[in-house]
């Protein structure tokens, strides 16, 4: 059973793929694919002996090690087998997912679609993709146990966005007004406001950090609230 993320993220793997999923942890994403029937191959992919070796006892668990093969590998770079179409990373932040793709660009010559779905610094990875010729396609924002996530369908292509905002909070996600993004600003706005309060209340030294922290806040402040004025 996934979580409703990991099904998310599962749901843009197209039938008949062949999917690396580089961080795979236990195994969990590239086994329901396999047992759904929705990929020929995949390789489940992570840096650490510890999770492979869960995942392995996973796959055979389901019967799979026809269909699933595991592989150490710092990311993408123990990748060999060309015919590999879709990759998915999840999981982790924002600067380690663009070091990834980044490192992998020789791996990613082959591939077709890219899912992505970092929990920090989502603005860094929707640069990185547009820097490596992907156009992001399609874009969703979930909530899954209160935490918000984000996840970007990828495939070749030119594309660059027409301001920071776009890149901070996803152009398509602005661009179909998606309620879970205006959830998300909505929180981060009330949590702005919070720690503003606490700062500006409070009986601190005006030192030059404090000074431009509170502005930096103002700064954020101003510019969520001008996106969720357009949203809403």
């Amino acid at each position: 059973m996934l979580t409703k993320r990991l099904e998310s993220i599962a749901s843009y793997v197209g039938q008949g793929a062949i999917v690396a999923d580089v961080g795979t942890d236990h195994g969990y994403i590239p086994i329901e694919l396999a047992r759904r029937g929705i990929v020929k191959k995949a390789y489940a992919l992570d840096i650490n002996k510890g999770p492979l070796e869960k995942a392995e006892a996973n796959i055979t668990a389901y019967g799979l090690n026809h269909i699933v093969k595991t592989a150490i590998s710092d990311g993408l770079l123990s990748l060999e087998d060309e015919s590999v179409d879709t990759v998915i990373i999840a999981g982790m932040g924002g600067n380690l997912i663009s070091k990834i793709l980044r490192e992998g660009t020789a791996q990613l010559k082959h591939i077709k679609r890219l899912i992505l779905s970092p929990h920090l610094d989502v603005n860094l990875v929707r640069k990185t993709v547009h820097q490596l010729g992907f156009c992001i396609i399609e874009e969703n924002m979930i909530i899954d146990e209160n935490q918000y996530y984000n996840i970007l369908i990828c495939e070749k292509g030119l594309e660059v966005y027409n301001s920071q905002t776009q890149y901070q909070y996803g152009k398509l996600l602005i661009d179909m007004k998606h309620p879970v993004l205006i959830s998300y600003l909505v929180r981060k706005l009330d949590t702005i406001k919070t720690i503003l309060d606490k700062m500006e209340s409070a009986d601190l030294v005006e030192t030059c950090t404090i000074i431009e922290r509170i502005e930096e806040l103002k700064k954020e402040q101003k510019i969520i609230q001008e996106v969720l004025d357009l949203l809403c």
